[in-house]
Formats: C-alpha cells, sequence, structure tokens
C-alpha cells in the first residue's frame, strides 16, 4: 500500500544523523580506544554498540554539553576543545583540564618539544605540559590575539597560525620560552602574495607546511618572504579549499568550493608518480550538495564526513554496480498553439503558422536523477551545442521556414553521456514567401520600378530648366558687378594716387619743418651752455642747465622725426659687413653710465670669449644697442640691474637687453613695435618717451637681415633680443 522503495546494496555510502542521536553540526571526528567520538555544536557523542537486532547509536558525553570544535589524542589522552576550555575524555565523561571561559578551537603536539600541547583559543593561543600523566597549564602566548583555527610547526620549530579572517601569523620561539623574551610575531595576509586573509588552513605534509586558501594551496618561499601557489595542485587553482584532511596513504581528503563558477564539490587528491596531486570527485558526487565541515580519514580506510546533516560514512572499497543503460526519451513535443506531435521518426512538415516548439525530455537513472545534466541542439537554428544544464524543457520560438533536427543528449552525476534523442521536422513557408508569391512580388517591383522612372525623369527635366533660368540670371548679376567693381577699382586708384601726393606733401613739409628748427634750436643750446659755465650766481646756473637738458631732449625728438622721414622716403639702406658687437657692448656700457649710476642702476656686461662677429650695418647695430641700453634704464626701478649679453647659437649671434622693470602686457606686445606706441608702463624718473625708438629699431634690424622680439610677463622685467647672422671674413670695429 505504500508504493515502491529502492534497495542499494552493498552501497558505499551509510547515513548517520538525529535518527541515532547526533544533534547539531559535526565539527570534529576521531577514534579513541576503538570507539568513533563526534564533536558537535551541541556536544560530544561517541558511537556505541548496535543492540540486538537494532542500529548503533550515538550517546553523548557527559560534561559536554556545549559548542565542541576539535579533538586531540596524546600519549592515550583524547582531549576535547570546547566553549568551556579545554576538557578530557575518560570513559563516557569529560573533565576539565584547562576551564575557560574562552572557546578552545584546536590541538598542535609541538615536535621540537614533545611534551607540549598548544591550544588555539578564540582570540589567543595557550600551552598545556603534559608532565607524569599531569596537565600543566603554561599560559597564552603573549602577542597572540585572533581566532587561531590551525596550526603546523615547520622545521625550524616556528609555529605557523591560522586564523579566521587575519591570514596566516609566524611565532617564532626564542631559547628557554617560557619566560625571558617573548616570541616574535609576524603576521601575512594579501600584501605577501595570500588571495585572501579568511579561513587558511595549515595542512602538515612531506617537504613542509601548505595553506589551504580561497584561491588553492600555497606555500611559503622563505628567500622571497611570500606566499606563492603550489604547481603540484594546480587541479584545485583558484578554489576555496574550507575543509582537508590527509589519510594515512598521503592522500588529501577535501571539501571545496569553485566560487567563481558556483561549483561545490567533495573529492580527494592522490599523488603521482611526478608528485602532482590529481583531483577526483567522482566517488563523492552524490553528496556534492552536502556540506563537510570535518573529514577523519579512518585507519581501515574509511572516511568519515561531517557537517551540519550529520556523518556519512563512505567506503572506498565498496564498487558500485554496473550502470544500467539510461537512454534520453523525448517526452512531449508541442506547438504555440498547444497542440501534440508524436516524437516518431517520420518528419512531419508544419506549416508556418506553428512555427514555436517546446521539447520536453529525460532520461532516468538511480543515482540522483535530479541531478542529470542536459545538452541540446537544433541543426538548422543553432550554431554549437548549447550549455550542460538541469532544465527538462527547451523551446524555441519564430523558427523560419526550413529543415531542422532537433538532439539532445544527458549526464549523469559521473559524467557519464547517453546516445542521443533526435526529432526531425520542417516548417513551410508562409503564403507570402511562396515560390508563386515570389514572382508576384518581382512583377509589382517591376512596374513600380517603371513608373518611378518616368516620374523621376519629368522631375528632372523641369529640375534642369529651372537650373537653366537661374544660371542666366547670375552670369547677369555677375557681369554687373563686374562693371561696378572696375569703376570702384578706378576710384580707389586715384585716391590713394592723390593720398600718396598729399602724404609726401606732408613729409616734405615736416622734414622743412623739423630742418629750420634744428638751426635756433642748436643755439639755444649753445647759449645756455655758455650761460650755466658763466652765470654769476646757482639760481641761474640751474635754470640755464634745464634749458640745455629741454633742447637736447628736443634734438633727440627732431632726429627721431627725420630718421622716420629717412625711412618713409626710403633713404636709408644697411651697409652690410662684418661687425664685431663685444666692441659696442663696452661702448654702450660706458655711454650710458652717467645716465644710469644718476639712478643708481648697474649695467652689467655677459660676453662670451671668444665672439665670433655678426653680418650687420656697424652704425645701425650702435644705434639700436644704444636705444635699447636707454630704454631699459629709462624703464627700471633705482638700484636695479640692466644685464647686456652676447649669447652664440649654430647660426646666429644673439644681443640680448634685459631690465628688472614693469615688464609688458600683452596689449603692450601688440603695440611695441609700431609708431607713437603709448604703454601701461612709464619710465622711473621721468623721462620723456615719444614712442618711435623701438619703431627705427625694428626698422634697423630688419635691414640688417636680423630678427628682434621681446621675452616679458607683466610685473617681471623684459628682455629684447636682437639675432644677427654669423660673419665670415674682416672684422670692421666700431669706435
Amino acid at each position: 500500500d505504500n508504493g515502491l522503495a529502492r534497495i542499494e546494496w552493498p552501497s558505499p555510502f551509510t547515513w548517520l544523523d538525529t535518527r541515532q542521536g547526533l544533534k547539531g553540526t559535526i565539527w570534529s571526528m576521531t577514534r579513541h580506544e576503538g570507539r568513533l567520538f563526534v564533536a558537535t555544536g551541541q556536544g560530544a557523542y561517541v558511537l556505541g554498540p548496535a543492540a540486538p537486532g537494532g542500529r548503533q547509536a550515538f550517546m553523548p558525553v557527559a560534561n559536554t554539553q556545549a559548542q565542541c570544535l576539535a579533538f586531540f589524542e596524546m600519549d592515550g589522552h583524547l582531549l576535547l576543545a570546547n566553549a568551556r576550555g579545554v576538557l578530557e575524555i575518560k570513559g563516557d565523561a569529560a573533565v576539565p583540564v584547562r576551564p575557560s571561559s574562552t572557546v578552545a578551537i584546536s590541538f598542535l603536539r609541538s615536535k621540537r618539544d614533545p611534551a607540549r600541547l598548544f591550544v588555539g583559543l578564540q582570540g589567543g593561543l595557550a600551552s598545556l605540559r603534559l608532565t607524569g600523566g599531569h596537565w600543566v597549564d603554561e599560559g597564552t602566548v603573549p602577542g597572540v590575539s585572533d581566532d587561531i583555527y590551525s596550526m603546523g610547526e615547520d622545521e625550524d620549530g616556528r609555529l605557523w597560525l591560522g586564523t579566521g579572517a587575519q591570514g596566516v601569523l609566524r611565532v617564532s620561539f626564542p631559547t628557554g620560552w617560557p619566560g625571558g623574551t617573548a616570541p616574535r610575531v609576524d603576521s601575512f595576509g594579501p600584501g605577501q602574495g595570500l588571495p585572501s586573509s579568511n579561513q587558511i588552513i595549515i595542512v602538515p605534509m612531506e617537504g613542509g607546511l601548505r595553506f589551504a586558501t580561497h584561491g588553492g594551496m600555497f606555500r611559503f618561499e622563505e628567500a622571497s618572504g611570500r606566499f606563492t601557489l603550489d604547481p603540484r595542485f594546480a587541479d584545485l587553482a583558484s578554489r576555496w579549499l574550507k575543509t582537508v584532511a590527509r589519510d594515512p596513504k598521503g592522500r588529501l581528503w577535501m571539501d571545496c568550493v569553485d566560487e567563481s563558477a558556483g561549483v561545490h564539490e567533495t573529492g580527494v587528491a592522490t599523488p603521482g608518480p611526478d608528485g602532482a596531486y590529481r583531483w577526483d570527485s567522482t566517488a563523492l558526487r552524490r553528496i556534492s550538495d552536502t556540506d563537510v565541515e570535518s573529514i577523519f580519514p579512518d585507519a581501515d580506510g574509511i572516511i568519515w564526513l561531517g557537517g551540519p546533516d550529520g556523518v556519512v560514512r563512505f567506503d572506498p572499497s565498496v564498487g558500485r554496480s554496473p550502470d544500467p543503460p539510461f537512454p534520453v526519451v523525448l517526452g512531449s513535443i508541442r506547438t504555440k498553439d498547444g497542440s501534440a506531435i508524436a516524437p516518431t521518426g517520420l518528419a512531419p512538415r508544419l506549416p508556418y503558422a506553428r512555427n514555436a516548439l517546446a521539447f520536453e525530455f529525460a532520461a532516468p537513472g538511480l543515482d540522483q536523477a535530479a541531478a542529470t545534466q542536459y545538452q541540446v541542439l537544433l541543426e538548422g537554428y543553432d550554431r554549437a551545442w548549447g550549455p550542460w544544464s538541469g532544465e527538462t524543457r527547451k523551446e524555441y520560438t519564430n523558427l523560419h521556414e526550413g529543415a531542422y533536427r532537433f538532439r539532445v543528449r544527458a549526464r549523469n552525476i559521473y559524467g557519464r553521456e547517453t546516445g542521443e534523442a533526435v526529432f526531425a521536422f520542417r516548417i513551410r513557408p508562409p503564403w507570402y514567401r511562396a515560390w508563386w508569391a515570389y514572382l508576384l512580388w518581382a512583377a509589382c517591383a517591376l512596374g513600380a520600378l517603371v513608373l518611378a522612372i518616368r516620374a523621376r525623369t519629368r522631375i528632372l527635366r523641369e529640375r534642369n530648366a529651372r537650373l537653366q533660368a537661374r544660371v542666366a540670371e547670375a552670369t547677369e548679376e555677375l557681369r554687373e558687378r563686374e562693371q561696378l567693381l572696375a569703376h570702384q577699382a578706378a576710384d580707389l586708384a586715384n585716391m590713394n594716387r592723390d593720398l600718396k601726393a598729399l602724404n609726401e606733401q606732408k613729409d616734405q613739409y615736416l622734414g622743412l619743418v623739423v630742418h629750420d628748427l634744428r638751426n635756433p634750436l642748436n643755439g639755444i643750446l649753445l647759449s645756455a651752455e655758455v650761460l650755466a659755465e658763466e652765470a654769476p650766481d646757482d639760481n641761474l646756473r640751474n635754470r640755464a642747465a634745464r634749458i640745455a637738458r629741454t633742447a637736447t631732449e628736443m634734438g633727440g625728438l627732431i632726429g627721431r622725426f627725420l630718421d622716420i622721414a629717412a625711412i618713409d622716403a626710403g633713404n636709408v639702406q644697411a651697409r652690410l659687413e662684418p661687425c664685431r658687437l663685444e666692441d659696442l657692448v663696452r661702448g654702450a656700457a660706458e655711454d650710458h653710465g652717467p645716465q644710469a649710476a644718476k639712478k643708481g642702476i648697474t649695467i652689467r656686461s655677459i660676453v662670451p670669449d671668444p665672439v665670433e662677429p655678426a653680418w650687420a650695418d656697424p652704425a645701425f647695430a650702435k644705434e639700436v644697442l644704444s636705444n635699447l641700453l636707454s630704454n631699459a634704464i629709462k624703464f627700471s626701478p633705482p638700484g636695479s640691474t640692466v644685464t647686456v649679453r652676447i649669447e652664440l647659437t649654430r647660426a646666429e649671434v644673439l644681443l640680448s637687453v634685459e631690465d628688472e622693470g614693469p615688464g609688458l602686457t600683452d596689449e603692450d606686445k601688440r603695440r611695441l613695435f609700431g609708431r607713437f606706441a603709448r604703454l601701461t608702463a612709464q619710465p622711473t624718473g621721468g623721462e620723456p618717451s615719444v614712442g618711435l625708438g623701438l619703431s627705427i629699431v625694428k626698422h634697423m634690424v630688419e635691414a640688417c637681415g636680423g630678427r628682434i622680439w621681446v621675452d616679458s610677463d607683466d610685473g617681471k622685467g623684459a628682455a629684447f633680443r636682437v639675432a644677427f647672422a654669423k660673419a665670415d671674413g674682416e672684422v670692421s670695429a666700431v669706435r
């Protein structure tokens, strides 16, 4: 009356859980005096003998009713890490060894001192010593304050501690410890090559300690002080190795998670002849959905696996029965209107209105049929097989007309694949894509093309006529504008001729006026100088000196007007010859020394030795330097320095005059070399400035084939630079 039951015999798996008396998550297992002990979140249990006609059951160990995390057997003593400290199990009860409110988590027996047992605590590390059959508490190790979940000791006696979230600690004990100098504690984490600081398990192995992490199995390189991936565990790279246990044959039984792929596996890593470990999870795939927190390889080859669901006993020696064939079958095929199609060998021809199909399939098996995966391919639609999936239904919509073959295959939890189930069918085209419909569409398209060509030809003819009319209008308009421009050009030529004549008359008149002013001005200057020397009193001599200065300034202004007139008339021609600029610099410094001394200004000359001659007019070069040096003194504050320097480039001789004055604004630079230019900067001693000097300087420099420019920022002084080409041959000294 209760249906069918499936019995597997013999089976490599046996499940022990609450039905056998276990309560809580399994954290540790061990065998002591022939009995199996289990530590859970609710206490410690021991597997008792089977009652006559009954099954074995777990019995609680007295005085352990709290969280229990680890067992350790040492010289016949079975210790238990408990939430109330360290207990020793004697018979079916536990007695305190190191009672504490701090949770004990893990154990490690020292290889250097076999009588010492280290205890990993929640927030520290303690030491116990077994002396004469009695346990002595040596206290906690200073410098360790993290939760210690696993421990290992290297060949140098250093203790390695795996923490819950703080990476790895290394404790180096001084000679004579405990007592004296405190141990040295070093911390290691992602900065030293570990993929993560969380839940690191230390695994003792031949060749040293290994570290099971969230990114595979790592080893410590002493030379570099860093952790590197152990190449022997390449199969497990990038996996989180969350539970690890080593059996007497050197194999590593592990529970691991590939976090990137979302795959959870329990299996065994077996060393090969080349030393590399090969990962195999086939035998334990039936429990791949079981979370394993503890693994205990028993001496007889039995593997005990514990977790929140209890204990799984796995016997690798029990072989699996030969797998019966489990062919994949197509259950049903339905179109989008809900009608069913029988999956027979015939290839049905479906109308286009039924071009959406849903396939259902299955592959019955004995071992976890729910874990069976399927792979499908629709030839004529898919380019390749799809990914393996647990879905048992596949839908296709909006299939175009054509021939198709639906193929499906299955794979069980052991990786065995079935043969394929195949269903062939054809989708007929819709009426508007039938052959006769294409002929109709072609005829309609041809007729529409003829009509379009005719309409387009008519439009082009009309557009061409309008375009010809516009071209004629534009041609006539251009002819009229050409005649107007010719008249305007003639008027401009007449006006230009008149303006040129007026300008020449202006220049002649200005030249006559300025020239006629020079003679009386010279008489005034001579009289003022005589009066300044022979006047009977100081007041009269001072006034005569001011008249002489004013006459001198007016003479300079008249000279500049005459220079401008000569330039405009084209009467200024440069006589180029090799010229020594260093003589010019020395002469200019002497000539302008008194002017600079009145304002407390220092003239500094920087001349390299030797200086190659420049190709310039000596008189022009002297006038250029004099004008630039005079301007620099005029616009420099008292007590500053004016620098005159000569520099050589590959093809030019560079002459620079640099001051510490107010500098030039961007607007000043644009108007600098124009006539009558008024700049924002003003002479610092009230000297007059007409604004013609730099215009004349620029003309003289360019007449010599040179260049002139200024480098200046507002408020940071100005540097006027003149570049002349280098000269060859004899040099004309400038006096």
